[in-house]
Order: structure tokens, then sequence, then C-alpha cells
């Protein structure tokens, strides 16, 4: 799915059964390239999700399409958090070793560099990276109410991604969260012209709330956003995902929002805005 106006893609690495779709992505404004949460494992490598809904399914669900070679060529790495579905065993050990990796906080910078990593970066707010301004734009990865429990500490505040450079579409990359107000502060003040939402509706067996966003936020994101592209990931590749590709393009079909806008991506699909 392509457009003339401007320079930015966004490489969609996703499953090649025709309706699964995995964290991990790429985005390139005016030739720098950023990788996103690289979970690489072989299909069924893992366990399902302790306490998660249809657990005793195996993750990831299918396989990565493209060669792992492929997917490592980029200038930076951004790890929003360091849960497995975005940082696993297999990225620990095929990245190299001093690859450039920005993370969310001072606790996982000592985690990744736990592993043997030598150039590991907690990014700053407003950090300028090879042309491109990154601005930090943290969530709540699940309702107040389970931040407040047990599973708080564990799911935390992943670190979403606001991408600016001269020329480009701003570019949000919103990560695991519910919608918080600040989803709505940073649409306003940046005007985005790409938003990417996880809206895989991960849920987990003793909650009846989401711990992502799930469809009425892409709907939600499309109306107060009129003038970006609204692109739904992290579907359907892990157990705990109870929102599928098919389910979503149906509620826009019915609702009449424009397939320009409203944008679900195919397997292995690169847009380029």
């Amino acid at each position: 799915r392509r457009s003339c106006n401007g320079d930015i893609m966004i490489i969609l690495y996703c499953q090649r059964n025709g309706r699964c779709f995995r964290r991990c992505a790429k985005v390139s404004l005016g030739g720098t390239t950023f990788l996103i949460d690289p979970m690489l494992a072989e299909k069924g490598a893992f366990s399902g999700f302790p306490e998660s809904m249809n657990m005793s399914q195996r993750n990831p669900m299918v396989e990565l399409p493209f060669p792992v070679e492929e997917v490592l060529k980029c200038d930076a790495i951004i790890l929003t958090h360091t849960h497995v579905d975005h940082w696993d065993d297999e990225a620990r050990r095929v990245v190299p070793k001093d690859h450039l990796i920005f993370v969310n906080n001072e606790e996982e910078r000592c985690q990744v560099e736990a592993d043997g990593f030598t150039n590991v970066r907690v990014m700053r707010d407003g950090e300028v990276f090879k042309g491109v301004t990154l601005f930090r734009a943290n969530g709540n990865h699940g309702s107040e109410e389970i931040l407040n429990s047990a599973m708080g500490d564990f799911l935390g505040h992943p670190m979403g991604v606001i991408f600016e450079r001269e020329g480009c579409k701003t570019v949000y990359v919103v990560g695991d969260t519910v919608w918080i107000p600040e989803v709505s502060e940073r649409i306003k003040k940046f005007k985005p012209g790409v938003i990417v939402l996880n809206t895989g509706n991960a849920m987990m067996a003793e909650w009846s709330s989401s711990i992502i966003m799930g469809g009425p936020d892409f709907i939600r994101a499309y109306r107060e956003a009129p003038d970006a592209a609204i692109v739904a990931v992290h579907m359907d590749g892990f157990n705990h995902c109870v929102l599928h590709r098919p389910e979503l393009r149906l509620l826009t079909q019915r609702l009449g929002m424009d397939p320009r806008r409203a944008l679900i991506p195919a397997d292995g699909e690169i847009l380029v805005f």
C-alpha cells in the first residue's frame, strides 16, 4: 500500500499464513531505520503466557517469513519493553552485542547489558539520532485495577515512541498500552501522520479488561486523528491476543471507515507514506 507524498517506510514483519501478525516492525524515515521489538523465535518455541487467555497454545503461533539477517538490518534497535513477545531469547542470541539498543529505563538497560550487550542507552525525550528526533510516549500496560494488582510490577509502563524528521510525516508508535488521556494529548500535540497501534486486545484470564488496545481504540484513533493513517499491529501472533484481523477489518467496513486510512496490513506488507 503506497502513497507518493513522503519518504516514511514501515516494514511489518508478519507471519506468512495469511492471518497472523507478530510484534516486530521497522520504521524508516529518510533512510534512518529503526527495528522495534525484535522477537525472532521459531514457531512454538515456548509455552503460552501463564494466567492468560488460550494459554494452552504455544508461542509464537507462526513462523517469521523473512530471514533473520534481513530483519536485523537497521541503524538502531528500540525496545519498548523487555517482555518475551517483544525481546526474546533468540533475539538476545543473534543480535550483535555491539548494536545500538535504545531501552525504556535504567532497570531494562541493566537487564540488557547483563546479557552481554555493550551499546545500550535509555532513550531520552527529544533524543536526536541520525536526523530523527525521538520522543518518549510511555503507556499503561493495563487498567489501573490491573496495574495496582500483583501483576502490576510485571506489566508496568512500556515505552511508545514518536518519530519526527523534517520533510516526513510524524510517526507515533503507541506500544503496549491501553488508551489513556496521554494518548489523546500526544495526538493533539504532535499531529502524527501515521499512528501504529497494538490492537490485539490481549487478555489475562483473571481480568475482564485488556492489557493493550483493541477495536474500540482503533476506531477512537481514527476519529481523533482525522488526517492520520491508523495501522493495526500486534494481532494473532500470541495466545493471549483475542482480536483477529478479519474481525477488525469487518468492523471498519461496517462503520464505513476509509480503507486508505484504516490500515490492517497483510503479512509482510510494506507501507510507504
